[in-house]
């Protein structure tokens, strides 16, 4: 990376722009329509960000004081593995700054994080190819399980 990246925890004056990056990554940057995001979706889960940090948590990514992308993760107790799963829920860079080695070194913050977790997971887009390819790189392993839902 050639200037310094900053990552810190999304402030109320930042929120705008946060919306317009998620907008962004639901729609494949602008380039189609995607009718499954929408404002009203995330207008709630940026005011519960604020609001309940211990649960849900809104980063943002700066450069100089530029916002140039956002994570939005969540935490949960497990069972299975014994304590607390940190989960990647959305990862995004905006498109100029794409290939700079931002998320690797994003991932490698939250990986110092270890000892307040036992798991880190994210999701990934079948056809998401390149961000497959970068997981894996970065020691991350698909596992035997098949996520369902339920609208409720």
């Amino acid at each position: 990376m050639s200037q310094a990246i900053t990552f810190h925890t999304m402030l109320p004056t930042e929120r705008s722009q946060v919306e317009d990056m998620i907008l962004n990554l639901y729609s494949n940057d602008g380039k189609e329509t995607n009718d499954y995001m929408s404002r009203k979706k995330i207008r709630p889960t940026l005011d519960r960000a604020l609001t309940h940090p211990d649960s849900l948590r809104v980063e943002v990514f700066k450069e100089q004081q530029q916002i140039i992308g956002y994570a939005l993760l969540y935490s949960f107790w497990s069972n299975e593995y014994g304590g607390m799963v940190l989960t990647l829920d959305e990862l995004y860079v905006a498109p100029l700054f794409r290939s700079r080695g931002i998320s690797s070194t994003y991932i490698d913050k939250l990986q110092d994080q270890k000892s307040s977790y036992v798991l880190l997971a994210l999701e990934v887009m079948p056809g998401n190819e390149k961000a497959k390819s970068l997981y894996t790189r970065l020691g991350f392993e698909e596992n035997r399980r098949m996520f369902m839902n339920k609208k409720v």
